[in-house]
């Protein structure tokens, strides 16, 4: 089954919206908005896909990134929201950027301007964006050497924006709005602990802990540059993650899970002839549909 998916791309993305339709089936939707959620998540798990190809994240060849994101989000697609793929979509220009600039020291600056801007875009709308340039700039600092000074920039663009918004505030009267954009944090945990999810807990544990032990052993082509970008990937999960309970802001699971599909896809595609690998994606196949199963019926 892995190697099924990793040799061809349109494979992958024809599994992937199986999965897609069958979480649809499984939750009823017939709206189309609902519908456009589910495509444009199958969008960012395709664009997540070719990213990795594109910066050889994984060292070899391999389609699976994608179907891996879409396997993971069932945690978060009975739930599924514009804030959701709007968060995605900032993990995906972080993760565009900042290797981008990698290979293009001298737009490096710009690059991290963009990023400002669109958190203080972000910002406007989720008063919790702002704490995402934590895990981005760890993010870029981690695939390359940094000044301080394009950060410091950085900021100064965020800052602007949002001085630009609360002066339309003002214009249009509506001040009050503005002591919105000041983060709220509840320290609670989001959804992820209710019934229909819970199931997936331990084959996240699982699986992230089998491949952090394995990483040693996989027979990667550049081993030290492998190394680096799978624990550049793991301190992304863990802020996500710290982030997403500190905010309780549930559609911020998205940006960690984006990471996490990223190590699984190395962890399966290393071990594709190992029956225990491929079992174990079998059961990640079959736990995302329970998942979203037992949402629907509960």
């Amino acid at each position: 089954m892995i190697k099924y998916l990793t040799k061809t791309w349109y494979a992958s993305v024809l599994s992937s919206f199986v999965l897609c339709a069958a979480y649809a089936f499984l939750l009823g939707y017939s709206d189309a908005v609902d519908l456009v959620k589910l495509v444009l998540l199958l969008v960012e798990g395709i664009v997540l896909n070719m990213l990795c190809q594109r910066h050889g994240i994984l060292g070899v060849k391999s389609e699976l990134p994608g179907f891996a994101f879409i396997l993971l989000s069932a945690l978060f697609v009975p739930l599924l929201s514009f804030s959701h793929l709007g968060y995605g979509i900032i993990f995906l220009g972080g993760f565009f950027l900042s290797y981008e600039s990698r290979e293009d020291g001298r737009r490096s600056l710009y690059y991290l301007i963009y990023i400002g801007i669109a958190l203080a875009i972000a910002q406007a709308s989720n008063n919790v964006s702002v704490l995402l340039l934590i895990p981005i700039f760890v993010l870029y600092l981690q695939s390359g050497p940094r000044r301080v000074r394009s950060f410091l920039i950085s900021i100064v663009y965020f800052l602007m924006v949002l001085s630009c918004y609360i002066g339309v505030l003002y214009i249009i009267d509506l001040p009050e709005l503005a002591f919105d954009l000041v983060p709220k944090l509840r320290f609670s945990r989001p959804d992820i602990a209710i019934s229909w999810s819970i199931l997936y807990v331990p084959f996240l544990v699982l699986s992230f802990g089998v491949h952090l032990l394995m990483l040693n052993r996989y027979s990667f082509r550049f081993p030290n540059k492998s190394k680096i970008i799978n624990y550049t990937m793991v301190v992304q999960v863990f802020l996500g993650l710290i982030i997403t309970w500190l905010t309780g802001e549930y559609s911020l699971l998205i940006y960690p899970l984006m990471a996490l599909a990223i190590l699984l896809s190395v962890g399966l595609r290393y071990t594709d002839k190992s029956a225990f690998a491929n079992a174990l994606l079998v059961s990640g196949v079959v736990l995302s549909l329970a998942t979203v199963y037992l949402y629907s019926i509960i």
